[in-house]
């Protein structure tokens, strides 16, 4: 492993790590995709983060993401909630190039957490995600 070098190189350990994080967590989701050698996107949603949310978690979801600064600038979309002691609870997390509609259908970030967070309300603050959230389910109760 890379204690010190340079932060690209660091990249190429990010394919590596969501095949562990998979192989140490079943049913765990890490996607890791390249172009060519250069980290294009990242998308990590652990099964116990899932299981949480649908055991001990208050069923509001809220979503969004914020611009990452620095010499590898980016947009990290997240998906969290509110456990029962009124903690963040992390559910999900991608990096992403950019905030857009297909960034946030890829890796199945909002498509394939459906089924876990059906009938919960949505929070999300912003056009896209209410574009995003009624192409995947439609009408939905959800507060903006």
């Amino acid at each position: 492993m890379l204690a010190n070098g340079r932060p690209e190189d660091h990249y190429k350990l990010l394919p590596w790590i969501c095949v562990a994080i998979v192989r140490a967590n079943p049913d765990s989701r890490a996607i890791c995709e390249l172009e060519g050698s250069r980290f294009k996107r990242m998308f990590v949603a652990y099964d116990a983060s899932l299981n949480g949310f649908i055991l001990g978690c208050r069923k509001i979801l809220f979503i969004d993401g914020a611009q990452l600064s620095g010499p590898h600038e980016g947009t990290i979309l997240l998906a969290v909630a509110f456990d029962t002691n009124d903690h963040l609870f992390d559910i999900a997390y991608a990096v992403v190039s950019v905030e857009n509609v297909d960034e946030w259908f890829w890796g199945r970030f909002l498509g394939g957490m459906q089924p876990v967070i059906k009938g919960c309300f949505l929070r999300y603050r912003g056009c896209l995600g209410l574009r995003t959230i009624t192409i995947i389910w439609g009408t939905c109760e959800r507060t903006f």
